[in-house]
């Protein structure tokens, strides 16, 4: 999954965030199911790998918008200590992820809710791991993930604007500072 996504996503960074959500998604999903009393039959296993692979989108999604407007911002993000750039990508990516997320887990949850109609174990078992993974996804995608990425863990130092005849200078030798 790692690999596919830094396909799309060419930041090791949010790659990592990606990949850290999907593991925390996936423990999450095997407690709770046990939780609720479904043991980890091979129904139960099969329904958890096709929720490891829809677990996917949430975190995906969301570290490429993030990834998207630092590539586009590159040049005007502010580094070092001033937040604005963090809040600036974390309002762009809430912008464009925010809504589709929420009606996405929310109308995915809505077609599920027949299903606890049934008493089959098999569609009961499925419904419940659907649901259970739209919920942790749309967590992770709109909270964890976010802030996950919003952390800087590798500071960097802000872009000084010189004059470029101080650079000059300072290639040829000539340091307007040494003698002071």
């Amino acid at each position: 999954m790692a690999c596919v996504c830094f396909v799309f996503v060419p930041s090791i960074v949010n790659t990592i965030a990606a990949t850290l959500s999907i593991l925390s998604i996936s423990c999450s999903l095997l407690g709770m199911l046990s939780w609720l009393g479904l043991d980890l039959d091979p129904i139960t296993m099969v329904n958890v790998l096709m929720a490891i692979g829809f677990s996917v989108d949430f975190s995906a999604h969301t570290c490429y918008h993030f990834y998207c407007y630092e590539r586009a911002h590159h040049a005007t993000l502010p580094y070092g200590d001033d937040a604005d750039g963090n809040v600036a990508k974390l309002t762009y990516t809430f912008h464009a992820m925010g809504s589709p997320l929420i009606q996405a887990g929310a109308s995915t949850v809505f077609c599920m809710l027949p299903l606890f109609t049934i008493s089959s174990y098999v569609v009961r078992s499925f419904a419940k791991t659907v649901c259970l993974l739209v919920a942790l996804g749309i967590l992770h995608g709109l909270f964890i993930v976010p802030s996950l990425l919003s952390i800087e863990l590798w500071p960097r130092k802000r872009k000084s604007k010189q004059h470029p005849t101080d650079t000059m200078s300072k290639l040829d030798g000539n340091d307007s500072n040494e003698g002071a």
